[in-house]
């Protein structure tokens, strides 16, 4: 089930990288949802789970995705330290970056979601 799992998320970045590629405008309209209210709490709980779903798989996988695992975690409950109002600004700046900007974080979502389908 744990595989599963992990190819389903690797299968989800790689058509969430796909979709930004095509159009720039989603990755904003995908930010911007975020930043509604306490939705960025959301995201820090999802973090979290795959944090803790990367760092169950460990074991049976490789050491790559006890890393991601832990970024994955770490990054979850730095999201609930630092609150919706710090991260909205930092998210601004992310919202207003050119097409080539977001070109690389497509490409890093496409990189993420290979490597997570290949490693498992």
């Amino acid at each position: 089930m744990t595989f599963f799992l992990i190819k389903s998320l690797g299968v989800s970045l790689i058509v969430l990288g796909v979709m930004f590629l095509i159009d720039n405008k989603r990755f904003q309209g995908f930010i911007e949802f975020w930043k509604k209210g306490n939705n960025i709490y959301l995201a820090g709980v999802i973090k979290t789970l795959i944090g803790i779903l990367l760092i169950s798989a460990f074991t049976d996988t490789n050491l790559l995705i006890f890393i991601f695992g832990m970024l994955s975690l770490i990054a979850g409950v730095i999201i609930f330290i630092l609150g919706p109002e710090r991260l909205n600004r930092h998210i601004d700046s992310w919202v207003g970056k050119t097409s080539k900007s977001i070109s690389w974080i497509a490409g890093c979502y496409l990189a993420m979601g290979v490597l997570l389908i290949y490693l498992v």
